[in-house]
């Protein structure tokens, strides 16, 4: 913890997509969904989106929340940087609390370099325990590519990474199918 800022927050992405789509509805903001942007037309005062089906929207302010790979800044500045591999695969699981790590206290994140990979884990609200592994791999891999590998497949690399790791041999072990992402 950085002196004087405060602690970080964790929430899982699915819910705070959730929680900014009610609060935009609710506050009078139009979402526009299924609809690919081509042009942006930034003006003084406003910006106006332009889509390929021919329709267009203009507002005060265009967030760009469309993504590692967004269309939104290649647009407004096409010589952002863009995304590249970082060599990494990123997994996420839950578990049931246990005695290696019952001390957890809520809103505390562990990271642990383990013998063979990093991984971290934290007490959820729920009392379960959450961890997540960024396993080195030399092959880039889209999220549709690593769905098509069964999660048995992805656990038992897991557990073969972390098989010599205190607590990640366990959290690794008791990640089920249903509880990786």
């Amino acid at each position: 913890r950085s002196k004087g800022l405060g602690p970080r927050q964790l929430i899982d992405r699915g819910a705070l997509h959730l929680i900014l789509r009610d609060v935009a509805e609710r506050s009078g903001a139009r979402i526009h969904d299924s609809r690919k942007l081509i042009r942006v037309d930034e003006h003084p005062d406003s910006v106006t989106a332009h889509f390929a089906d021919g329709s267009s929207a203009s507002a005060d302010v265009l967030i760009g929340a469309d993504g590692v790979h967004s269309t939104v800044r290649r647009l407004i500045d096409p010589d952002a940087p863009g995304a590249r591999y970082l060599g990494l695969l990123g997994f996420e699981g839950t578990v049931d609390d246990a005695p290696d790590t019952a001390s957890l206290e809520p809103g505390t994140m562990t990271f642990a370099f383990g013998r063979r990979a990093y991984y971290l884990y934290w007490k959820r609200p729920d009392g379960r325990i959450g961890w997540g592994a960024n396993l080195p791999s030399p092959q880039y891999m889209s999220l549709k590519d690593a769905r098509t590998v069964p999660a048995d497949d992805w656990l038992h690399i897991l557990r073969t990474t972390y098989a010599n790791d205190v607590p990640g041999a366990r959290l690794a072990a008791e990640t089920t199918g249903e509880t990786l992402q």
